[in-house]
């Protein structure tokens, strides 16, 4: 478009092709406008990208420190387990013990077989 040709309405879409650009000096006020809301709106969507992306940061840093929890705490239990069964078999080692201990006293309390009682 030459610059005598050159639309100078400021009523919106006066002079403007659908789907071209003009040069800036050419605009309207309202293809001002609309390019001002759109970068507005890009720049809000921007901030709120970020916030999603600080967020998602936030979140797997979460998850990362949960995850080295649950692995200490796994360890934790299965440290306790073989805790757990070593205690349990030294105690059924010691109620066998006992037993056996038992089982001696009461054979020499036992009157013997030969002895008889008046």
């Amino acid at each position: 478009m030459s610059p005598s040709r050159r639309v100078t309405e400021t009523k919106c879409g006066a002079g403007s092709r659908p789907g071209r650009l003009s040069s800036p000096r050419s605009w309207s006020c309202c293809e001002h406008d609309r390019l001002r809301e759109r970068v507005e709106s890009s720049e809000r969507e921007n901030e709120r990208l970020r916030g999603v992306t600080y967020e998602n940061e936030q979140l797997r840093n979460r998850l990362e420190t949960s995850e080295r929890q649950a692995e200490q705490l796994r360890q934790s239990m299965g440290e306790l387990r073989a805790d757990n069964d070593r205690h349990q078999k030294e105690r059924e080692e010691a109620a066998e013990r006992l037993n056996h201990l038992v089982n001696e006293i009461a054979q020499r309390l036992r009157p013997s077989a030969g002895v008889s009682r008046t």
